[in-house]
This record gives C-alpha cells, sequence and structure tokens, in this order.
C-alpha cells in the first residue's frame, strides 16, 4: 500500500510522524512523507536509513521571528488568540508549499495521514478523487 504523510511544525509534531512513516516502511509500505520545518531540519538521512522518503516544504522561520512569536503567544494568556497567532505568522506562510505538496501525495497514495491542522493536505485529498 502507498502512504503519504504530511506533517507541519516543530519536532514535537515531525517525530511521531517519522516514526510511523518508519514502522510502514518497516511493514513493507511504500511511504511518502512531506515535512515543513519551521525551524529547518533536515530529515533526509532519517529517511534514507528507514525506508521511506521525504519532501521538505520551505518554511523555516528565523529563531528571533519564532522568539518575538513566542513572546506575543504568552502575552496572549487566551489558547485561541495563540492558535490565532500560530495560524496567521506559521501555518498560512507554508500553506502554498504544503499544497502543493498535497497535491502530489493525493495523486499517488491510497491512504493520507496529516497533522491535524493541515486542512489543505485533506481538501487535495478529496480532490484528487472527484
Amino acid at each position: 500500500m502507498r502512504f503519504g504523510l504530511a506533517t507541519w511544525g516543530s519536532t514535537g509534531d515531525i517525530r511521531p510522524f517519522l516514526a510511523l512513516a518508519g514502522g510502514l516502511a518497516a511493514a513493507g509500505h511504500e511511504v511518502r512523507l512531506v515535512v515543513a520545518d519551521v525551524f529547518g531540519g533536515d530529515y533526509r538521512a532519517h529517511a534514507a536509513a528507514a525506508g521511506f522518503s521525504v519532501a521538505h516544504a520551505d518554511v523555516a522561520l528565523d529563531a528571533e521571528f519564532m522568539d518575538g512569536l513566542g513572546q506575543r503567544m504568552l502575552g496572549a494568556r487566551n489558547a485561541l488568540l495563540q492558535f490565532r497567532l500560530i495560524y496567521r505568522e506559521m501555518l498560512r506562510p507554508a500553506a502554498t508549499a504544503l499544497g502543493a505538496a498535497a497535491r502530489g501525495l493525493a495523486k499517488d497514495c491510497d491512504v493520507i495521514v496529516r497533522h491535524d491542522v493541515l486542512h489543505g493536505v485533506q481538501a487535495a485529498s478529496l480532490g484528487a478523487n472527484n
């Protein structure tokens, strides 16, 4: 079976997808992982060692920006406002790159598993079936 996985965020968001991709590959499945790491992490060596392919969506944000965003999030003291900051300043800039990657996954994979905030991946997979 061909699995397409898509994740976004920092290490805590990405590591579960790396583990899932490795487990699926070890079970004999073809696995493609799309990663948008806000810190610009490179997972090619990990993917090669575990037997799956990985594509990186370019969304790396610099440390100064991330520190400032973190301070604004702490200042917001409201989970909804914090999510809005994350969405507007971290996820939205990645939308174009992630959308293109999602269309590729939807076209080539039997099953797609996505990070919970990557709604564009779901939309792309639905559009591929029409």
